[in-house]
């Protein structure tokens, strides 16, 4: 959802991975969205490649329906990548990262679960 797009009264916070380390054997990484709300919850989160030293960022939107879980596996380049949620605030839903490796098992030491993941003042590009 878009700024535009989103009412006024609309408070996102942005949290980030910060910048990571691809793990060895890592293929993607791998992001679960767990919504515990009675509402459907819109939430846009970008993969953002740090190689080059410039942010390049790919930005994609779920709808979570209410009491359910979603997945998204979304491949990563070595070695620099951040993971950025915007997230509208409601504390039943969560966010949670892994690297995973090309048959979608967890790699050891890059877990991040959403209470770990930082806020920041930073907006989405």
């Amino acid at each position: 959802m878009s700024h535009e797009e989103s009412s006024s009264s609309e408070q996102f916070e942005i949290l980030s991975t910060g910048v990571l380390n691809t793990a060895v054997g890592q293929a993607a990484a791998h992001i679960e969205l767990v919504n515990l709300s009675t509402t459907t919850q819109t939430i846009r989160f970008q993969i953002i490649n740090w190689n080059t030293g410039s942010p390049a960022a790919t930005t994609l939107t779920a709808t979570i329906l209410p009491n359910r879980l979603e997945t998204r596996n979304i491949p990563v380049v070595p070695f620099h990548y951040e993971l950025r949620v915007e997230h509208p605030g409601d504390p039943d839903l969560f966010i949670n990262h892994f690297a995973v490796d090309a048959g979608s098992f967890t790699v050891p030491r890059l877990n991040i679960p959403s209470k770990r993941l930082g806020g920041n003042q930073t907006s989405f590009n």
